[in-house]
């Protein structure tokens, strides 16, 4: 029976963080209780109950030995930011309802630990406050059984315990490591098609260099190599025709002036003979017309030039990089000839060969996973702020009989222009299917096996059969249930400490 705790309970508390090996004597001297890889033993009784408990991104460890009418008793609690998996800063607070709030002493590592004495018999709800950046989650072990003495202890039940798996894994170690447990969870799953293709520059993206003269190359960037960023407006190359017989630049220039200046001469003479009307308008005008297009291509040519210098100065017209240079110093290049391209840094493109058995699902493709098979690192396509451009509508022996799909997602560190990659394409969900990250999973003996939490120290390995996958998430057909929590990142831990220790499959339950 549920009795309230100002009437009676009362509280002795002593405000001190728990931790390994940690020793802690009552004033009378009683041996009060002791921490030995993860027990806490209470004079006799080295029993050891535990809860494990979530709010939000919270979850907080609360053990502690079996409650004695009269006998001060200790309670560790570890509490953990399940995002990152790391210990939670924050003040812990512990009331049992109705009852006077009591502070535990915070540790820096997200250890808590302090000491209850409940002087009647009965059962009790505590409450357990963490605060932290000023935000209050509350936790509430309901019904938690206090014994009249200690033969008692063995004929009462703590319901909604923790299980115990076979498994001991740390608190402390996971916080250390890159660590995380999941919630198995129902997720809407459609069709994938897994294929691999090649990440090429963004048409958008990509620009070329070309040679607006002929003449002898310069590179000017130094160190120039495919992969070098360039700037806007930074002077790349320079074209000399100088000692060039034909095709000369300089000698263009000269030509070009001799033509401007010839009709000029005769633009000064044609209006001259029309003011003394031997001449008509027209013919003025066909000379006026003759003169401004020797002024332009006069203009033109003297814009390759710098400060009377006979070179084409070549500038970049983006930021980006070099994606590929396509000439040597001191190779002669023709007008219009290739000199290099240059990727801009904003986007890139995804090409993906399709198998053409899955040619209908193609239309309904709506979302996409990619893989770099170099580090197995998967992106979603929104995370990459990626779009569907297009697919081929027929095959070719130059694709290898395969339907092309394109993407455009954002440039990313990990993934190359050049490089291969692996996708699964996904059409819109049809249904919802039990579903687990793929970094759960480990392979054993021709099996498929993950951790399943089973408190906030003790772990269970459970064979699972799994079904298909998008690169992210495998469905899990068999072994799990929804709401189970699996060890998703850090399973390889897990495992090895597997190999080091295990739980007594009886140890923790009240006889």
């Amino acid at each position: 029976m549920k009795k309230t705790a100002g009437i009676l309970v009362a509280i002795c508390l002593t405000l001190t963080a728990c931790h390994t090996h940690e020793h802690d004597h009552e004033e009378h001297g009683e041996h009060s209780g002791q921490h030995h890889g993860g027990h806490v033993h209470e004079g006799e009784n080295d029993e050891v109950i535990s809860y494990t408990l979530w709010e939000d991104d919270i979850e907080l460890f609360v053990e502690f030995a079996p409650f004695i009418a009269g006998k001060s008793n200790r309670i560790r609690i570890l509490a953990t930011n399940l995002n990152g998996f790391t210990a939670l800063e924050g003040k812990l607070s512990l009331q049992i309802r109705g009852g006077k709030r009591i502070k535990a002493t915070e540790r820096s590592n997200g250890n808590f630990g302090t000491r209850l004495k409940i002087k009647e018999p009965g059962e009790y709800d505590l409450i357990f406050v963490m605060e932290t950046e000023g935000v209050k989650r509350s936790f509430v072990l309901s019904g938690i059984p206090v014994a009249k003495d200690a033969h008692d202890v063995y004929h009462i039940n703590y319901t909604g315990n923790d299980e115990k798996g076979t498994i001991i894994y740390e608190r402390e170690k996971s916080w250390a490591q890159n660590f995380s447990v999941e919630e198995v969870k129902m997720r809407p799953v459609g069709d994938i098609i897994h294929g691999s293709g090649l990440i090429e520059p963004s048409s958008s993206d990509l620009t070329t260099i070309v040679a607006k003269s002929d003449g002898v190359i310069n590179i000017r960037k130094k160190n120039m190599t495919s992969g070098t960023s360039v700037r806007r407006g930074e002077l790349l190359f320079t074209v000399a025709g100088k000692g060039i017989v034909q095709d000369n630049l300089e000698m263009n220039y000269l030509k070009a002036q001799s033509n401007l200046d010839r009709a000029e001469s005769t633009l000064s003479r044609k209006k001259k003979l029309l003011s003394d009307k031997i001449i008509g308008q027209k013919d003025y005008e066909q000379a006026e017309n003759q003169y401004e297009l020797a002024a332009a291509e006069y203009n033109n040519i003297k814009k390759l030039f710098s400060k009377g210098e006979r070179r084409h100065l070549i500038t970049n017209s983006a930021d980006g990089f070099v994606s590929h240079l396509m000439v040597q110093e001191g190779q002669f290049v023709k007008a219009g000839q290739q000199l290099a391209s240059i990727l801009k840094t904003n986007k890139i493109q995804v090409k993906i060969d399709v198998s053409p058995r899955f040619r209908s699902l193609l239309p309904k493709v709506d979302d996409a996973n990619f893989v770099n098979p170099y580090n197995n690192k998967a992106y979603r396509m929104d995370e990459l702020d990626g779009r569907i451009l297009s697919f081929g509508r027929m095959t070719s022996h130059e694709e290898g009989h395969y339907i092309p799909m394109y993407f455009e997602i954002n440039n990313h560190p990990d993934l190359l222009p050049g490089a291969m990659i692996e996708a699964y394409l996904m059409t819109r969900s049809v249904q919802e299917k039990l579903t687990l990250p793929k970094s759960a999973i480990l392979e054993e003996m021709g099996s498929y096996v993950v951790f399943v939490q089973k408190s906030g120290k003790t772990y269970e390995k459970q064979v699972v059969d799994i079904g298909s996958e998008d690169g992210k998430y495998v469905e899990i057909l068999s072994g799990l249930f929804a709401g189970d929590r699996v060890v998703t990142e850090g399973s390889l831990q897990v495992k090895l400490a597997s190999l080091n220790n295990t739980v007594d499959p009886h140890a923790g339950h009240v006889h």
